[in-house]
This record gives structure tokens, sequence and C-alpha cells, in this order.
């Protein structure tokens, strides 16, 4: 009964280190939200051509997030209270790979956005001067239809486009330090001249095939 008694302030602290675990990461992450919602970050996302079907979906997984990290940075003092030290080392090192590995999380964030924009960009500007060299003609002449209010002005811009973006996405990943992502991005950006080669071929081809026709 005596050692129950004894235990009673500790369990007590745990618990308040809980609730304010609790109120800090809820904090954190109404902060954080509200913040990148002023930032508008999601209308950039949008305006960059990611939408998703529910709103704010990038911002609130970001405030998920920081209220993960800052709740786990209590549990390791609550568990101490506890007594349970054997749950203590592991989390402790969770957080602390956690946190080191928040710089590379943000610089791949900055990477694609940076990215996500300059293709965007380069695809608005891209579509006025192929129009203006009037490559658009040399669709008609060829008599190729690449489907309804479908240019060829348009079509290179969106291939120069997911060109851009794919590069974008290795490079954020290679950011990350992880490597099997970098593997997989690495043979990526291997194959895109091949299949950049195949598409410029099949191009001319029916472009020869319809204007020899």
């Amino acid at each position: 009964i005596l050692g129950f008694f004894n235990a009673i302030p500790n369990v007590l602290a745990a618990i308040l280190w809980l609730v304010l675990a609790f109120v800090f990461a809820g904090l954190a992450k109404n902060l954080v939200v509200k913040f990148l919602k002023a930032l508008k970050i999601d209308k950039y996302l949008t305006k960059w051509g990611i939408t998703t079907e529910t709103k704010n979906t990038a911002v609130e997984f970001i405030g998920k997030l920081v209220y993960f990290v800052v709740f786990l940075l209590f549990l390791p003092v609550a568990f101490t209270k506890l007594g349970i030290s054997t749950l203590t080392s592991p989390i402790n090192a969770l957080v602390n790979s956690f946190i080191a590995f928040i710089p590379k999380l943000i610089g791949a964030f900055v990477v694609l956005f940076v990215g996500l924009f300059i293709a965007k960009l380069i695809k608005d500007l891209l579509i006025p001067v192929l129009k203006a060299i009037k490559v658009d003609a040399l669709q008609e002449k060829a008599g190729v239809k690449f489907g309804e209010n479908n240019s060829l002005s348009a079509m290179i811009a969106n291939i120069a486009y997911v060109v851009i973006v794919i590069i974008t996405v290795v490079q954020a990943v290679n950011v990350l330090s992880l490597p099997v992502l970098t593997n997989i991005g690495t043979a990526i950006i291997s194959y895109l001249p091949a299949v950049l080669s195949v598409l410029i071929v099949v191009a001319l081809s029916l472009f020869c095939a319809n204007a020899l026709e």
C-alpha cells in the first residue's frame, strides 16, 4: 500500500506532462496551419498544377506532422516520471532522428515548390512563344490532330512541364538522402532522354507520313 501511495505523485506528474503534450501539440498545430493558410500554400499548389479533392490537404498534413513531433518531445519526460526507462531511450532516439531529418524535409519542399513554380512559368511562357513562331502551322500543314482544343504548341509545353516536374521531384527526393528513393529517381532520370527521343521520332514520323499522304 505504501508503494502505491508513493507512486501517486509520479503518476500525477506523468498525467500532467501528457496533458501539457496534448495542449502544446494542439497549439503548435493550429499556429502552423494558420500560418500556412495565411501564406496560401494550397492556392500556389493549385496554380502549379497540383490539385487535391480535399481542401487544405497539404496544410493539414504539415499540421499533423508538427502535432506528432511536439507530442513526442513530451513523452520521454512522462515515461521517466513513471520509471519506464526502457521506452525513454527509443523515443529520444526517434525524436533526435526526426529533428535531424527536418532540415532535409524543408529543403526538399523548397526544391519541390521552386521547381513546380519554374515548370508552370516555362509552360505558360512556352505556349505563346511557340505560337508566335507559328509552330501550330506545321501541325495544320501536316494534317495532324491531337484531339479537340489541343495544339502542337500546347503539347510541347505540356511535355516540357512534365519533364521539369519529374526532374524536380527526383531532385527533391535526393535532398532527403534516402538511398532507395534516390536510386529510383536516378533510374527515372536516366530513362528520360530515351523516352524523349522516342517521342520525337514518333512525332516526326507522324508528321512526315501525313505530309506525304
